[in-house]
């Protein structure tokens, strides 16, 4: 099967590396790529999360392991970014890879739409600008985790909201 320009052969199950890279979190980048793969069931994605590529010596080590990925492997990585500084962005952007930046696909166009320039921030969508804000959100998370169920009594007094229901049903 031929599909523009590709010769794809049905019957092989196939394998590719994935790189799902961010300055930040790297949330977005995961989900907006994995909604992607999504689209691509008989494909076996190999998937690596690289979060935190917030400087050029970590962007340009992480080219080198796509490189070394990519000769290993005989085909470029696929790398899905949202990297907003252009310097750390340029580095990957040239790496052995084929790299979709996912904030330029649209941000020109957004900010046409928008009448106004984007901020160039990281972390503003997951809550990184405020850190006490964000630790709490992420202390939050652990408490419900760690007392769901039921499995520490002894911690009630510290939760602002406590929910009763038949357990596995979506509280």
């Amino acid at each position: 099967m031929t599909v523009t320009g590709w010769n794809i052969s049905m019957n092989e199950p196939r394998s590719r590396s994935v790189y799902f890279v961010s300055e930040s979190t790297g949330i977005t980048a995961e989900a907006y790529g994995h909604s992607l793969l999504s689209q691509f069931a008989d494909i076996d994605f190999i998937t690596r999360y690289t979060p935190f590529i917030n400087t050029r010596d970590k962007a340009q080590a992480l080219s080198n392991e796509i490189a070394h990925r990519a000769e290993s492997e005989g085909q470029q990585p696929i790398v899905f970014a949202t990297m907003i500084d252009e310097e750390i962005n340029n580095v990957l952007k040239h790496a052995d890879c084929h790299y979709f930046e996912l904030f330029d696909r649209f941000m020109e166009d957004l900010a046409a739409a928008v009448g106004a320039e984007p901020n160039h921030k990281s972390g503003i969508s997951h809550g990184l600008v405020n850190p006490d804000r964000y630790e709490a959100r992420i202390d939050t998370i652990n408490y419900a985790l760690s007392n769901d169920d039921g499995m520490r009594l002894n911690k009630f007094d510290q939760a602002d909201v406590i929910m009763i229901g038949v357990s596995r049903s979506g509280k």
